[in-house]
C-alpha cells in the first residue's frame, strides 16, 4: 500500500486520468475526421473546377464520341487524344471517388458521377468503330468500377481495320 494514499484516491486518480486520456483521443478523433471531410471537399471542388475548364473540350468530346467516323480521320488525332484525355481523367476521379479522397456524396449530389456514366456509356457506343478508344479505355479500371459499366475492350464484331473503315464512311456520308 502507498504511504498515505488509499485505494480509493488512487482509483479515483487513474480513472479520472483515463478519462481524460479518453476525451482527449476522442477529440482528437473528431478534429481528424472533420479535417478530412474538409479535404474531400477541397478536392471535390477542385475537381468541379476543372470540370468547368475543361467543359468545352468535354462537350466535343461527346460530340465526337457521338460521331466516331470524325476520330478516325487523321488530320483530327488531337481530338481522339482528347477524348482519351478526359477518359484518363474521369478513371483518376474515379479513383478518388472510391478511395474516399474526394467528397463522393458532393460530386454525385449534383450529378458528375451520372456525367462520366455517360461518357463511359457513349465510349462503349463508339469503341467497335474507333480501335485506339477501345484500347485506352480497357484502362480505365477506376472509371468502368465507380459508375458500374464495363467499357468494351476490344472492337465488337469487327476488325479494326473493318470498323474503323465503317466508321469512315459514317463520316463521309455524315
Amino acid at each position: 500500500m502507498l504511504v498515505g494514499l488509499d485505494v480509493k484516491t488512487l482509483l479515483d486518480g487513474l480513472i479520472g486520468a483515463l478519462a481524460g486520456g479518453v476525451m482527449g483521443l476522442v477529440a482528437t478523433l473528431a478534429t481528424l475526421r472533420a479535417e478530412g471531410r474538409s479535404r474531400r471537399t477541397e478536392v471535390a471542388v477542385n475537381i468541379l473546377e476543372r470540370y468547368m475548364n475543361e467543359f468545352e473540350k468535354i462537350g466535343e468530346a461527346k460530340g465526337l464520341l457521338a460521331q466516331p467516323g470524325l476520330l478516325l480521320d487523321f488530320n483530327n488525332v488531337r481530338l481522339l487524344n482528347d477524348v482519351i484525355r478526359i477518359g484518363d481523367w474521369y478513371d483518376i476521379v474515379s479513383g478518388l471517388c472510391l478511395n474516399k479522397v474526394a467528397d463522393r456524396t458532393l460530386l454525385e449530389t449534383i450529378g458528375f458521377k451520372e456525367e462520366m456514366k455517360r461518357f463511359a456509356d457513349n465510349v462503349n457506343s463508339a469503341s467497335p468503330h474507333v480501335s485506339p478508344l477501345a484500347t485506352a479505355a480497357k484502362h480505365w479500371n477506376q472509371l468502368q468500377k465507380y459508375v458500374g459499366v464495363t467499357l468494351v475492350s476490344e472492337p465488337v464484331g469487327v476488325t479494326a481495320a473493318g470498323g474503323d473503315q465503317k466508321a469512315r464512311g459514317q463520316a463521309k456520308q455524315a
